[in-house]
């Protein structure tokens, strides 16, 4: 079967603006995942309405574990990972999705290009945050999740019923829907997405779906008001698939380049691992250097009181300046232990943002000396504008995002990053599934969501990692996630 002319006109262009820097925007609806098949396995009926009401029915944890059943790891992986392959090659940068499952970040997570990117999480993360980092109209690489994430367990208050976007969020995400733009899958449910896309406009809509669209369908509108030739604008049938659409654009705009073999792996994914030597564990005591500002000691003295029962375990050593002993190189004994320590804690606030030699220690943390496996982890002690430095996009401790200094109970607060930080020193002293998946030169960031991972069986869900990833001279980091039964979350790039 040829491929659609919209199809090949629209790899063309695509071509075009990757070589000019000024990608397409790209929105991902539910109906991708939400498929009549799952519909069906949820709710024992494809109609949507009986799938609305069988929701309704649930609790809010409830919901999130029958999505993050249906909805799996392995959901349209062929598709997602053509998608992560050209936006690694710059095809696409900012891409948003009501889409719940994480397949998109476990695709980019897997690719043998490793790139920076960010992943902004409507009802998880602020939307003064949302919204800052969507004004720089960068080429940065964001995915915008704006119904929420099943790994964060962020479910829409009233899912699957009325969708609407907050006051703050609104306006910057109708100026990414009403550019150039391809809409992948139906927004017939997405009364959000519907009242921010403009009918009338001068920018160009692509749509794909495999139904043919009706007139009464608000994309078809939208495109019918702007041009007059609509075919020229939708790609539907056999082409309208999510995963024939990209596999078909992969192969147009980057026929010479290798593809990644995953058809193992999708089809027995245990057994594709099993092939694979496992990564060993840890077997010592995991060192752990803290990195601060000299006017921040009392907070450091009290994390450390607070990590001394790791350390009577025999789970972990705890480094940092204060214990260089006089006539010693200081310089020396600091980069000795930055490439022998597995988890560098950078204890920010005010004074270590001004800091230079704190804030220069922090790059060498995750640049110069990284040892193959380094988490590197912001641990927030007073309220500072940290979020645009190096290392502003790293999942930091406490898991709220709340500095220690604005907790009413301190301990309570430490207790939270002790948590954060056992949860690591675990998985380090594990194997990971997920070191079978990519190249081991890495250093590695796991998001704090510790409320989450509690409720999680363990023999069923074993722990997720994400996985900032160096290359070069330069900072790049991604989210690596395991092959398994929950989907993992990404962590902020840097």
């Amino acid at each position: 079967m040829a491929v659609p002319k919209a199809l090949s006109t629209l790899a063309r262009i695509l071509s075009l603006r990757q070589q000019s820097s000024n990608p397409y925007n790209l929105l991902l609806t539910s109906t991708i995942s939400l498929t009549p098949k799952v519909l069906s396995e949820i709710s024992d009926s494809d109609d949507w309405y009986k799938f609305g009401e069988y929701m309704r029915s649930l609790g809010h944890n409830d919901k999130i574990d029958h999505l993050s059943h249906y909805l799996g790891p392995y959901n349209n992986l062929n598709g997602y990972r053509a998608l992560a392959h050209l936006i690694t090659e710059g095809y696409f940068s900012t891409i948003l999705t009501t889409n719940l499952d994480s397949t998109l970040e476990r695709a980019l997570s897997s690719h043998t290009q490793y790139i920076s990117y960010q992943t902004l999480i409507v009802g998880k993360d602020k939307d003064e945050y949302i919204v800052r980092a969507l004004e720089r109209r960068s080429n940065d690489i964001y995915i915008v999740k704006l119904h929420g994430s099943l790994s964060h367990r962020v479910l829409p208050d009233g899912y699957p019923d009325v969708f609407e976007l907050r006051p703050l969020l609104r306006s910057s995400v109708e100026h990414y829907l009403n550019q150039d733009i391809i809409i992948v899958g139906s927004i017939g449910r997405e009364d959000d997405i519907q009242r921010a896309l403009a009918i009338s406009g001068h920018n160009k809509i692509y749509y794909v779906t495999p139904q043919k669209p009706t007139r009464d369908d608000y994309v078809a509108r939208a495109i019918g008001a702007r041009v007059k030739d609509l075919n020229g604008s939708m790609i539907s049938g056999k082409y309208g698939l999510f995963e024939t659409f990209f596999l078909t654009l992969e192969s147009l705009l980057l026929p010479k380049q290798e593809k990644h073999e995953i058809k193992s792996l999708e089809s027995n994914p245990l057994q594709a691992l099993s092939a694979t030597p496992t990564s060993l564990p840890f077997t010592g005591k995991i060192e752990i250097f803290i990195v601060f500002d000299k006017e921040d000691v009392d907070f450091l003295r009290e994390l450390k009181n607070h990590l001394k029962p790791m350390e009577t375990q025999g789970l972990v050593t705890v480094w940092d300046a204060t214990q260089i002993v006089g006539g010693t190189d200081w310089k020396q004994a600091i980069n000795n232990h930055l490439k022998t320590a597995s988890i560098v804690l950078l204890l920010v606030s005010a004074n270590f943002m001004a800091s230079r030699e704190g804030y220069n220690l922090a790059r060498q943390a995750m640049v110069k000396n990284a040892p193959p496996k380094v988490y590197v982890i912001p641990v927030l002690l007073r309220e500072v504008d940290w979020e645009y430095s190096d290392f502003g996009k790293l999942a930091p401790l406490p898991s709220n995002r709340k500095p220690v200094g604005s907790w009413v109970d301190r301990n309570a607060a430490f207790l939270d990053i002790v948590k954060g930080i056992r949860e690591i020193v675990a998985e380090l002293k594990a194997p990971l599934v997920s070191d079978q998946l990519t190249s081991p030169i890495i250093i590695t960031n796991r998001h704090p969501d510790m409320a989450a991972f509690a409720k999680k069986n363990t023999e069923t869900h074993p722990p997720e990692t994400e996985k900032v990833i160096i290359a070069s001279d330069h900072l790049e980091y991604r989210l690596e996630d395991q092959p398994w039964y929950a989907p993992s979350l990404p962590i902020m790039k840097s």
